[in-house]
């Protein structure tokens, strides 16, 4: 099979016209700072991660102590910045007829970092420009396809916005799955460590990669042309992260889309805020010229991220059972307790939604959680469960019964699915049972390919 970046582990990225214009400006200046630098950085990938190779270079170790680019610049030096700078190829920008040049997947990236920051800022998370940084840099195998194949990045880029997924489309012309593109890349260009950790099994429970991931999602949603499905998505996980009404969160959504063009109105940036004019119904689209399509080389694609399958799942549970709350629980590290990580439907403020349980005494979840089973609870059982639900937090929509199976994948446990109101039926129950079984399938799958 022939992998498009075979052997691209070497070459160097260009950075766009805009960027070395700015950057030059501001060397000449005697009232530059790293503080400026890094905010023009920030708009262009490439040039981010030539500062991170080269002080990789200078200082081995040093991209995994790195904060950010000001703080990178602080140790390489001004002299030494506009060395590399002098050495770094330029970008060429769209055509009149043709907007989908490097620019686009650079404008993406600068907008997944760009995202990154206000989530971060919103849940009051220290370390924003690390984390930014961490999402400017998740997907560096599309940035090298630019380079080397530009036909082949626009193929898969029309494909992402007429409703082939992201992960799809990129590993048909890599051939090869994206994830493990992104992968090679970023341990040969030395990427810092919360950027590699996100491209590889990271843990669901911490916060940082968790938001790098979303971030990453956001902006991919954005530059596929606001596509519905993904934004109905995108808000629900958003709802739950930031515990904001739905209205409110696309409301910030899009503000914050608006705000990055500004930030990023630059020569050679397509900005998907101006594709906000025309949501829902405008009498315009984006016109994109179609290139020639082309077989796909490898029939496995990236899987999506844990989170995002997690919330495909609660979503269709609700679907197939007719239930009004679904609520997913995660195992800890150390296995010694179940927390609700994403729960739809109810009120915020329910226990429910927000339960923690441990698994070292005798209750429903942890001996559900002993192995793949699960349970209908009904008023014809209920008795029977009684002295096994008294140490779970059921509130009052939990009295008309439940379905609660566990969900394990190559043999280990990592969560429980809990879904209740509406009219659960005996045919709902087969349904649900069917769904978190091929659930753990799919994590397996997930599990491997992300390996």
């Amino acid at each position: 099979m022939r992998k498009t970046l075979a052997g691209c582990e070497n070459i160097t990225l260009p950075i766009m016209p805009a960027t070395a214009q700015a950057l030059h400006q501001q060397l000449a200046s005697d009232h530059s700072n790293n503080q400026v630098l890094q905010r023009i950085l920030m708009r262009d990938p490439a040039a981010t991660i030539a500062l991170y190779r080269r002080i990789e270079k200078s200082r081995p170790g040093a991209s995994d102590i790195i904060t950010g680019p000001a703080h990178a610049l602080s140790m390489l030096g001004f002299q030494a910045f506009t060395d590399l700078l002098n050495d770094l190829p330029q970008s060429t920008g769209p055509t009149e007829n043709n907007l989908l040049q490097a620019g686009f997947a650079y404008s993406q990236a600068a907008h997944a970092g760009w995202f990154a920051r206000q989530l971060g800022a919103a849940i009051a998370l220290g370390n924003l420009e690390e984390i930014a940084v961490a999402a400017l840099l998740q997907n560096p195998a599309i940035l090298a396809l630019w380079q080397v194949d530009s036909e082949s990045a626009a193929r898969a880029t029309n494909a992402v916005r007429d409703g082939v997924s992201f992960e799809n489309a990129f590993s048909a012309e890599l051939g090869e799955p994206l994830a493990q593109a992104n992968r090679r890349l970023a341990q040969a260009w030395h990427f810092p460590s919360l950027a590699s950790e996100v491209m590889g099994n990271w843990d669901p429970l911490k916060k940082r990669p968790q938001l790098v991931a979303f971030a990453n999602m956001l902006a991919q949603t954005t530059f596929a042309a606001w596509n519905q499905e993904s934004l109905d998505l995108q808000t629900e996980m958003l709802h739950e992260f930031l515990g904001m009404p739905h209205d409110i969160v696309q409301a910030r959504w899009r503000q914050s889309a608006a705000e990055a063009a500004r930030e990023f109105n630059i020569p050679g940036y397509p900005l998907p805020a101006f594709d906000l004019v025309r949501l829902p119904g405008g009498e315009e689209e984006v016109e994109i010229p179609p290139l020639p399509k082309r077989q796909a080389t490898d029939g496995k694609a990236q899987p999506k991220g844990l989170q995002q399958l997690i919330a495909e799942l609660m979503r269709q549970a609700q679907k197939e059972t007719g239930s009004k709350r679904a609520v997913f629980g995660m195992l800890n590290t150390d296995r010694s307790e179940l927390q609700a990580r994403l729960a739809l439907g109810g009120n915020k403020q329910d226990p429910m939604r927000c339960f923690k349980v441990g698994m070292t005494g005798r209750n429903l979840f942890s001996v559900l959680m002993q192995k793949q089973q699960s349970v209908w609870l009904n008023t014809g059982n209920r008795a029977k469960y009684t002295p096994l639900l008294k140490p779970l937090p059921l509130d009052a929509a939990s009295t008309g019964g439940f379905f609660a199976m566990s969900v394990f994948a190559q043999d280990k446990p990592l969560g429980l699915l809990y879904v209740d109101g509406g009219r659960l039926d005996a045919e709902g129950y087969k349904r649900f049972r069917r769904l978190c079984a091929d659930f753990g399938h799919t994590l397996a799958s997930h599990t491997q390919a992300a390996a």
